[in-house]
């Protein structure tokens, strides 16, 4: 739980209370402003309340709102989205786990959600604007710079309406948007090269009804990686409220992650882990199929890292063919030795290369190290 700072400032109150705005928004999208101040829309009515948070590293100011509803005429279809308009045109965007940036080159020959800054979409997966439900991320928070500033707003996975959501627009009306319940608009995106139609969750409210709709806002410097002291906030809580529920002893986890590995990622020749594979195999399992990811980075995904856990393990339990299987990768990823001397980032079947930085020639410092780390281990 984060802590709220006292004395509370009214100035400070009465400033993000003039940026946020609340809307309500039908299943078709059509929006009409709901005030904070009382007044009935819609039958519906709502309280916004703002606590100032205690001082956070890397926080210039953090701030705990509360929007209370009150339902006084029963309205179907209806989503409450809470608005929070950037101070000039936006620069970038983070959705952690989803959304970096423009997060795919136009150029690129995989197509999933691309954020237009310039106004010009030239794709069906390219927009301006996107909203996608909060499961779909790493952290529940939605993260805008412009040339001056930097803002986030973080919500939990579950509101007293539904799934919620996390949403943004670029442009002369750039804004960070949440949405109760969520919505995935303007398509969305089910992890194949075409988009999907929109899909809008909804709620019906009956008179009487109260709910209770809680967020988080955080002022941030404008520095690119502002972001880092929001998700070390957000992880802290949440290992505060959530302590470790495993389903499995740790024994159990370790046999049942040595017996995957070995069984579905180790490929005999040339002796790696590749990092993906797909659930339907053919009678030789082993054999690739389609959804296979036949590649191997020596530290990050796989490699040195999985290969070491993976030796350690087999020798705990003095089984060969999980040690004989780490050895064998291991060996490969002492073998592929860059011409400066250090390792490559990747293995593919087209041979050895600097992996996912976008030139075959170009090698990650981090992968490296952890590859070096982990083969000195």
């Amino acid at each position: 739980m984060l802590e709220l700072a006292e004395p509370r400032d009214p100035a400070a109150h009465a400033s993000v209370a003039e940026r946020l705005h609340l809307r309500l928004i039908d299943r078709d999208g059509k929006a009409w402003t709901l005030p904070d101040d009382g007044r009935r829309v819609g039958g519906l009515q709502a309280r916004m309340m703002v606590h100032p948070l205690l001082p956070m590293p890397g926080v210039v100011a953090g701030l705990e709102v509360e929007v209370s509803i009150i339902c006084h005429q029963s309205q179907d279809g209806v989503g409450i989205q809470v608005v929070l308009p950037l101070d000039d045109d936006a620069t970038r965007f983070m959705i952690p786990g989803l959304v970096y940036g423009e997060n795919r080159s136009d150029a690129s020959r995989l197509r999933y959600p691309r954020v237009v800054f310039d106004g010009v979409a030239t794709d069906s997966l390219s927009s301006d604007h996107w909203a996608f439900r909060i499961d779909r991320t790493s952290h529940g928070v939605v993260i805008g710079w412009t040339g001056s500033s930097c803002l986030a707003l973080a919500t939990d996975e579950q509101s007293s309406i539904g799934l919620s959501g996390l949403g943004f627009s670029a442009g002369p009306d750039s804004c960070l948007l949440l949405n109760f319940p969520a919505r995935e608009e303007p398509v969305t995106y089910v992890g194949q090269d075409a988009p999907a139609p929109p899909e809008v969750l909804t709620h019906d409210w009956t008179a009487g009804e109260i709910a209770v709709l809680r967020f988080l806002l955080f002022v941030l410097p404008p520095d690119p990686h502002a972001y880092d002291a929001v998700l070390r906030t957000l992880y802290q809580r949440d290992r505060d409220r959530h302590p470790v529920n495993p389903w499995v002893s740790v024994d159990d986890g370790a046999a049942l992650a040595a017996h995957g590995l070995h069984r579905w990622h180790f490929r005999h020749e040339p002796g790696v882990l590749v990092e993906t594979t797909a659930f339907h195999r053919l009678a030789d399992e082993a054999a690739a199929v389609t959804g296979d990811r036949e590649a191997m980075h020596v530290g990050w995904l796989s490699g040195a890292p999985s290969a070491h856990a993976l030796l350690t393990y087999g020798r705990a339990c003095d089984f060969g063919p999980y040690t004989d299987a780490a050895i064998s990768v291991l060996d490969t990823i002492a073998g592929g030795l860059a011409p400066c001397g250090s390792f490559w980032g990747q293995w593919s079947p087209a041979g050895w290369d600097g992996g996912w930085n976008g030139h075959r020639d170009w090698i990650h410092a981090r992968t490296i190290a952890e590859a070096t780390l982990f083969m000195m281990r």
